[in-house]
């Protein structure tokens, strides 16, 4: 199941500086949480991003260790070692901190999936932790078949949306509406030759005759 966690304001702890605890923070990067690296190295690429983002880099033993796993609220288990690994899923477990181990699936309270961002949109691939290469290779050919007209229209539903909330109460006037933008043969034009904000002007027009 893919579900998209708002985590704004979120204490996230990842265990492990090397290249797939750089990889996990990466993930989390835009997401305006509190991102927190425990490990005895860190790849160069953690650095630099320590200086750009709200990222704190530690090196701590394991008696802060559990009381940073405590002060979290999701916990990324990214070293070398399974055994630690699953040391530190039973702890944030017993505490009751939702915990994802890099290598073992099956203990984890979530996996990652492979994202793609595309503009707007972000495509999430899983194999239920099978093969995340092949999540990669997949999310590599579904990102050929977004167009800058599908970005687009991302925009302009949620233009479309923000608009309507003010007019209409009712959710299933407001999809009917929304439906007859997505279908619209102008606004499909439009898009195309990327003209946003003629597109908008006639959003605009189609919701004015539906009040």
């Amino acid at each position: 199941m893919f579900i998209d966690l708002k985590l704004e304001g979120k204490r996230v702890l990842i265990l492990g500086g090397g290249v797939v605890g750089e990889r996990k923070a990466k993930k989390f990067l835009g997401s305006n949480s509190k991102i927190t690296i425990v490990s005895k190295d860190f790849t160069e690429n953690l650095k630099n991003l320590s200086q750009k983002y709200e990222i704190q880099l530690k090196n701590t033993n394991e008696q802060s260790l559990d009381s940073l796993i405590s002060n979290s609220d999701l916990v990324i288990a990214a070293t070398d070692d399974e055994n630690y690994n699953e040391k530190i899923v039973l702890n944030s477990k017993n505490k009751n901190i939702l915990v994802s181990s890099v290598d073992n699936p099956f203990i984890s309270d979530f996996i990652m999936p492979a994202t793609k961002i595309i503009g707007d949109i972000i495509v999430g691939i899983g194999t239920g932790g099978k093969s995340p290469m092949m999540a990669k290779i997949i999310g590599e050919r579904l990102k050929k078949h977004v167009t800058n007209e599908d970005i687009l229209q991302v925009r302009l539903q949620h233009y479309a949306r923000t608009l309507l909330k003010n007019f209409l109460s009712n959710k299933k006037d407001r999809r009917v509406i929304l439906h007859q933008i997505l279908n619209d043969r102008e606004i499909s034009q439009f898009l195309s030759k990327n003209n946003l904000k003629k597109a908008k002007h006639h959003v605009r027009k189609i919701i004015k005759l539906s009040m």
